[in-house]
């Protein structure tokens, strides 16, 4: 999964979004992670959603998911902190 990276303070993500789908869900895909998001891409809401929805399924706070670059873009650098690469990997495969 070369779309992880460990840094000192948590992980960076690369990240493509697809807003307006029918769920919310993770597709890890070779170059990113995917994440479809139901909410529209109009006025920051899947950005929004982008944040409340990986913090709700890593269990860390909203405060410790930035997005970094892409703030208009379907592709997005997400830094996550205070996780390591190990427990991103495995809260993302349904670990604990």
């Amino acid at each position: 999964m070369e779309w992880i990276k460990e840094r000192k303070n948590g992980v960076t993500v690369e990240i493509k979004v697809q807003p307006q789908a029918s769920k919310n869900e993770f597709i890890a895909e070779p170059h990113w992670l995917k994440v479809k998001l139901s909410a529209p891409p109009v006025e920051g809401k899947a950005n929004r959603a982008l944040v409340g929805f990986l913090a709700a399924y890593l269990r860390i706070g909203k405060k410790s998911v930035q997005i970094l670059k892409g703030e208009k873009s379907r592709h997005k650098t997400v830094l996550l902190l205070d996780i390591s690469k190990a427990v991103f990997i495995s809260r993302l495969e349904g670990g604990k």
